[in-house]
């Protein structure tokens, strides 16, 4: 939200698309950006709050235009995604509707800190009355916050891979507590869950996250849900159902995109799984290859999928007879990287051969779910099988 007060106002770009490109402008010099020289720290809420003195050393007067974010991703982790994303706001002319000659205001960003440790660079546009464009320009590095440096990745062994896991006890623990492991989406790894696993242990679950192979700290090549994922996911859930304050008999998996192809296997695998909650995942790759209009996901699919067994293999609505534990789905209807018909044909089976089943189809929703649509929906679903103590 943007609320002006002069001289420090805030700018927000966290709900902004990164996937813009600037416009052309004339650099002419005048326009100067300033970030203290330490390390921005992220807050507990995974937001960055970065002040930028802006000093206009014209002779004129300056309306603001836009300004540019791009950040880099410093973080040693593997995301399958870009190290760089780029976001643009006109907010600033709301904010900075002018600035005089040889004058001075502050103006603070506040972005969703994706990372950890990362490189901010900003890039700030404003005119003349004239129209004379100018640019100024800075940077600025960020910090861990508290609660990312409190928990440190731990790193299970299997077949000579490593498996990155991070373990984030119950905040308030009174005897033992549920135990809840997240598994990533594309594009992440565990410690980018780390805000989630946070707000969980606030309410009273034991959480681990883990990263998948060829994600985060996790070694070996990407395979899309096959046995190496699998096998990531099983020894991380045993680790969380060995930890000393969890409640061997109360652990769920809560799963995202491609981490829930792999999750729903483990589910035709284990009768130790409390319950699971499935979100945007691919439960049979030969239909959503089929229905699928992502490129990436065919991708995916053609160079990870068809090894170990291929898609077959990797199909929990093949496999769906073995199923016990009571699901979640939660889907968009508008998904067109993991289309919802998939994923509603595992939950009729698995309703049709008694099953507790409970689906949440999203309305007008994509692939990428809203956490304040899915937190309520998923908790709701838990506590009363899980029975945190909060």
């Amino acid at each position: 939200m943007l609320r002006p007060s002069s001289p420090r106002s805030i700018l927000s770009l966290a709900l902004l698309l990164l996937v813009l490109s600037p416009a052309a402008a004339a650099e002419r010099g005048g326009l100067r950006l300033i970030f203290m020289p330490a390390p921005y720290q992220a807050t507990e809420s995974a937001e960055w709050r970065v002040p930028i003195k802006v000093i206009n050393d014209l002779d004129d007067g300056l309306f603001g235009d836009s300004l540019w974010c791009e950040t880099e991703d410093l973080d040693p982790g593997i995301t399958g995604a870009g190290r760089r994303t780029r976001g643009s706001s006109n907010a600033i002319s709301t904010v900075m509707k002018s600035l005089g000659e040889h004058d001075s205001t502050v103006v603070t960003f506040a972005g969703i800190a994706n990372c950890e440790h990362a490189r901010l660079t900003f890039h700030l546009f404003a005119h003349t009355a004239s129209g004379e464009v100018h640019e100024g320009s800075g940077r600025c590095e960020t910090a861990p916050s508290l609660i990312a440096r409190s928990f440190h990745s731990s790193f299970l062994v299997d077949k000579g891979r490593q498996i990155e896991t991070v373990l984030v006890p119950d905040r308030l623990p009174q005897g033992t507590s549920p135990g809840l492991l997240l598994v990533h989406p594309e594009g992440s790894h565990a410690r980018r869950m780390l805000p989630l696993a946070w707000t969980l242990s606030n309410a009273g679950y034991s959480v681990m996250l883990v990263s998948l192979p060829g994600y985060g700290q996790s070694t070996g090549p990407a395979d899309f849900g096959g046995p190496a994922s699998v096998r990531a996911v099983e020894r991380a859930f045993d680790a969380l159902r060995r930890a000393p304050q969890v409640d061997s008999n109360r652990v769920a998996i809560w799963a995202f995109s491609r981490g829930a192809t792999a999750a729903a296997l483990l589910a035709t695998q284990r009768r130790d799984l409390t319950a699971i909650v499935l979100q945007s995942g691919i439960y049979d790759p030969a239909s959503a290859y089929r229905a699928t209009r992502s490129d990436s996901i065919r991708r995916a699919l053609d160079t990870q999928a068809k090894s170990d067994g291929g898609w077959s293999r990797r199909s929990a609505l093949r496999a769906a007879d073995r199923w016990r534990a009571p699901v979640l789905f939660i889907h968009g209807d508008r998904d067109s990287e993991a289309v919802a018909d998939q994923a509603m044909d595992l939950a009729g089976r698995l309703r049709a051969k008694g099953n507790d089943v409970k689906t949440e189809l999203m309305p007008g929703a994509g692939h990428a779910l809203p956490l304040t649509d899915t937190y309520p929906l998923v908790t709701n679903f838990l506590k009363p099988i899980l029975k945190p103590r909060r």
